[in-house]
């Protein structure tokens, strides 16, 4: 089977917790399938290479993620308020990234995309083919209700309700747009599957 996986960042090194399932799970998936790995990176960089090793192809998009400090972080979060989508979609997605990741389906044909974070399932949009899975580490929508709980600061309460409710409705399209997904929890696969019960939903712990 030819797999394509659709990341923030290649998964090394191994050093939180996301990084260490994932590297862990595919480097396995690798030595029975075909896995190509599309991350924003550099080809030069320590990651690409620990990837490589293991028998997964990455692909490196030279895109660096915004910066969360400076006048630009703050502009870019007023700006979102004009978005239909939270910002931990907006500022992850890019042109040249969904525009590579064409190039790869077209070469290659894979019989899988897999998004190995909810947000990077925005390139899933108007993609008939091929199969597409969604890997969720977590629902970001109740991270986003914690940190609204724990908030007191009036402004920033505000601001991080608008992001939840953006959160989950973003959620709930993105897996409209899946074939299948994957939960950590059998209580998060119950959330997804209540919202679209013939979606192909696994707990992989």
């Amino acid at each position: 089977m030819k797999i394509l996986v659709l990341d923030e960042e290649f998964p090394w090194p191994a050093n939180t917790g996301k990084r260490i399932r994932t590297f862990s799970l595919l480097s396995r998936l690798a030595r029975r399938h075909e896995v190509a790995y599309l991350a924003c990176g550099q080809t030069d960089s320590d990651s690409f290479r620990a990837i490589a090793e293991t028998g997964i192809t990455p692909v490196a998009v030279d895109r660096k993620l915004p910066p969360k400090q400076g006048a630009a972080f703050y502009a870019r979060l007023a700006a979102n308020l004009l978005s239909r989508y939270p910002y931990i979609v907006t500022s992850h997605y890019s042109r040249a990234f969904n525009r590579r990741m064409h190039e790869l389906i077209a070469q290659h044909q894979p019989d899988i995309v897999m998004a190995e974070w909810t947000p990077y399932a925005l390139n899933f949009r108007n993609l008939p083919s091929p199969k597409k899975v969604i890997i969720a580490h977590n629902m970001e929508h109740r991270i986003w209700r914690r940190y609204y709980q724990n908030e007191t600061a009036p402004l920033r309460r505000l601001y991080i309700r608008e992001q939840m409710i953006k959160v989950e409705r973003f959620e709930r399209r993105a897996f409209g747009w899946a074939d299948g997904a994957t939960a950590v929890t059998a209580a998060e696969a119950e959330e997804i599957r209540s919202w679209y019960p013939d979606l192909s939903v696994q707990v992989v712990e």
